[in-house]
C-alpha cells in the first residue's frame, strides 16, 4: 500500500525509510501492467494511421501525444503504409495490448461489417461507419459558403480532390444539392491526371489535401499551363496556406480545438 501511495497506508517512518533504501538499491519499478489489470485500465491510446512522414501527419500525431500525456495517458502510435493487412495487424495489436481506445484515422467500408476483432470495441472513427463511435467535422456551413461563393462566380461543377480516405462525400452532395451546385469526387493520381479532368468538366478544384493542391499548382507553374483551373484549399496548419490569381478561398482547420477533444472522447468512451 505505501509503494502505492495508497491513503490509507500507515507506518512508522523509520520502516518508511527502510523501503526506501531497498527500492533504491534494487531500482525496484512499479509494474505499470499490474497495476492496470487492478485497475481496469491500462492508461494507453492507440493511433492508427496511414503514415506520420508528413508535415501535417507529424504535427497530428505529436499533438495527439501531448494531449494524452496531459491527461496521464501513453499513446501507441501504430502506421499502416495505407496497407489493409497491416492495417489490422496494427488493430489486433493494440487489442492484445488493451488500449483503452483506439482513434481508427483511416475508413473501414461502410457497406461492410466490422471486422468481429473490434466489435464492443472502443475505437473512434475520424470517417463514417454506422457501427462505430465517430468524431466528424462539420463541413456542412463551409461547403455552402463555398458553393454559395462559386455560383456567384457563375461556376457549378465542383470536383472535390481527397488522397487517403477522406470523402466528406454526403455532407458535400447534400449541400450541393441545396446550392444547385454539382459535386463528384476523384481520388489524386497525378496532376496531369487532375488537370485532365477538370479541364474536361470546367469544374472548380476542392483540395481536402493543402500537399496535394501545392503539387498541383507547381505541375501547372512548371509545365507553363495557360488556363489554370478555380481551386479551393484545405488547411490546417499556417504555412500550409498559399494564395495564387486561381485560388478562390481556403477552407481551414485548427488542430488546437480538435485534437483535445480527440482525447477526452477516446478516454470518455
Amino acid at each position: 500500500m505505501y509503494l502505492n501511495d495508497h491513503p490509507l497506508a500507515r507506518m512508522a517512518e523509520d520502516t518508511k525509510r527502510k523501503i526506501d533504501e531497498a527500492v533504491r538499491e534494487m531500482n525496484y519499478q512499479p509494474s505499470v501492467t499490474a497495476r492496470s489489470l487492478k485497475k481496469g485500465k491500462s492508461k494507453t491510446l492507440g493511433l492508427v494511421i496511414g503514415n506520420i512522414a508528413t508535415v501535417y501527419s507529424g504535427f497530428y500525431s505529436e499533438m495527439l501525444l501531448d494531449e494524452a500525456d496531459k491527461r496521464g495517458y501513453q499513446l501507441l502510435i501504430s502506421v499502416t503504409r495505407f496497407n489493409k493487412k497491416k492495417e489490422q495487424k496494427c488493430l489486433q495489436n493494440l487489442i492484445n495490448r488493451q488500449a483503452d481506445g483506439i482513434l481508427y484515422t483511416l475508413a473501414f467500408d461502410p457497406e461492410q461489417p466490422l471486422p468481429d476483432y473490434l466489435r464492443n470495441y472502443p475505437v473512434l472513427l475520424t470517417t463514417e461507419h454506422p457501427e462505430c463511435n465517430m468524431f466528424l467535422r462539420d463541413y456542412c456551413q463551409c461547403f455552402r459558403d463555398a458553393f454559395a461563393m462559386l455560383v456567384k462566380k457563375g461556376i457549378r461543377n465542383v470536383l472535390f480532390v481527397f488522397v487517403g480516405d477522406l470523402m466528406p462525400v454526403e455532407a458535400a452532395k447534400k449541400c450541393g444539392a441545396e446550392c444547385g451546385v454539382a459535386v463528384d469526387f476523384i481520388r489524386f493520381g497525378s496532376a496531369p491526371q487532375i488537370l485532365a479532368v477538370a479541364q474536361d468538366r470546367k469544374a472548380c478544384l476542392f483540395f481536402l489535401s493543402s500537399i496535394v493542391a501545392r503539387k498541383f499548382q507547381i505541375y501547372c507553374y512548371s509545365n507553363e499551363i495557360r488556363n489554370i483551373p478555380p481551386l479551393i484549399n484545405s488547411y490546417s496548419l499556417p504555412f500550409d496556406y498559399f494564395e495564387a490569381p486561381n485560388v478562390l478561398g481556403a477552407m481551414f482547420e485548427p488542430f488546437k480545438e480538435k485534437v483535445p477533444r480527440l482525447i477526452e472522447r477516446l478516454i470518455e468512451m
